[in-house]
């Protein structure tokens, strides 16, 4: 067997000490881990409350009153949802003088309730007053 050459050897310790330098080098940049990547959506619930309210979506309110005489028709709005929400009254049509109160957007908290009213001016016809309650999330 023929012994290497001095320059030869030199070579050969040189690289398996480059090698085991390197990988002790690179080896504290080796690195694992582990993500959950999930997210919950938030809850949206509101209920709408009222004697006399069904769970449509339209609906029609039977006023029966005397002339000039006001009523008032109040709805509970509540917010169960995890998310603020607002809410306002919509007339769609009457045939004598019908208001909302407040007359725009109510912002109602997570869990909270607010009164929208309707005030109706009687009169001597058993009309009907048509409206609705629109409501949103509050981005």
């Amino acid at each position: 067997m023929r012994k290497m050459s001095g320059k030869l050897r030199y070579l050969v310790y040189l690289a398996i000490v480059t090698s085991v330098v390197t990988g002790i080098s690179f080896s504290r940049y080796s690195t694992s881990s582990s993500v959950n990547n999930s997210a919950r959506t938030a809850k949206f619930d509101v209920v709408i409350l009222h004697s006399g309210w069904s769970s449509d979506e339209y609906n029609d309110i039977s006023i029966v009153s005397t002339p000039n005489e006001t009523r008032n028709y109040i709805f509970t709005v509540k917010n169960n949802s995890e998310v603020a929400v607002r809410a306002r009254l919509i007339i769609i049509s009457a045939d004598y003088i019908a208001t909302a109160n407040p007359t725009g957007w109510t912002n109602i908290s997570p869990k909270g309730s607010e009164n929208i009213t309707v005030s109706v001016k009687g009169t001597f016809e058993g009309n009907n007053v048509k409206v609705y309650i629109e409501y949103e999330q509050i981005d």
